[in-house]
């Protein structure tokens, strides 16, 4: 099972949305701090996989009515960037173009994700775009917040045995972090799935070259397995 069929099988919507929208209050729907000692014993790279594992509930959510790839290929697009940051592209969607409580939201979640690739520079702290993602997503999620809270959760408690904080590369003082690792695989995130970090970079790689070669936030030629 992957990570799109577990959620499309406990989510309860895939209607139009009823929340309230506004585009120039977008911020207000989950630019929140995070909470003291949010995700403290995972390491960085889990909870930027557990970011993307968020996307896919806002993705899949919306696909009941809307058929744009866009936000599935950003969330391919950090998966290949967990394996190599060469390997992503930035994309920044237009204001004009993303509009409404459909369009909106699916831009919104790309942004939050592309400033999780590209904005450590600025703000290196990726717990806190994992804590705008888990917000942004129970407010689109509407009736499904509570099931996607109790995933969340779960998934947090599995993330802290497996990817600990402590197995964290160690930098010096001037060093900057370039990359997530170790790498972290989707499988983490499915309940009832086997997972073995020992080979999540393998299975990334493979899920990978076997999605949509056609996505154009991918550079497939920087992905090794």
């Amino acid at each position: 099972m992957t990570l799109e069929e577990y959620i499309a099988g406990v989510l309860r919507r895939r209607d139009q949305p009823t929340f309230e929208w506004e585009d120039w209050r977008v911020r207000e729907y989950f630019m929140f701090e995070a909470p003291d000692g949010f995700l403290e014993e995972i390491s960085d790279a889990a909870a930027f996989g557990l970011a993307l594992a968020s996307a896919s509930w806002i993705d899949v959510r919306l696909s009941g009515v809307s058929s744009d790839p866009m936000l599935s290929q950003v969330i391919a697009a950090g998966w290949a960037n967990m394996l190599e940051p060469e390997a992503s592209d930035y994309f920044e969607p237009d204001d004009e173009e993303w509009v409404g409580p459909v369009r909106a939201p699916l831009a919104t979640t790309a942004i939050i994700l592309m400033d999780a690739m590209y904005g450590m520079n600025l703000n290196p702290d990726i717990r806190l775009r994992t804590s705008w993602m888990a917000d942004f997503a129970r407010y689109v999620l509407e009736d499904d917040a509570e099931t996607f809270d109790a995933w969340f959760n779960w998934a947090a408690d599995r993330l802290a045995r497996v990817h600990p904080r402590s197995e964290m590369p160690k930098l010096g003082l001037f060093d900057v972090p370039v990359r997530f690792e170790p790498v972290v695989g989707r499988d983490v995130f499915v309940p009832e799935t086997d997972y073995d970090p020992a080979t999540a970079r393998s299975s990334l790689y493979n899920w990978l070259m076997q999605g949509d070669r056609d996505n154009p936030f991918i550079d497939f030629s920087e992905l090794r397995p």
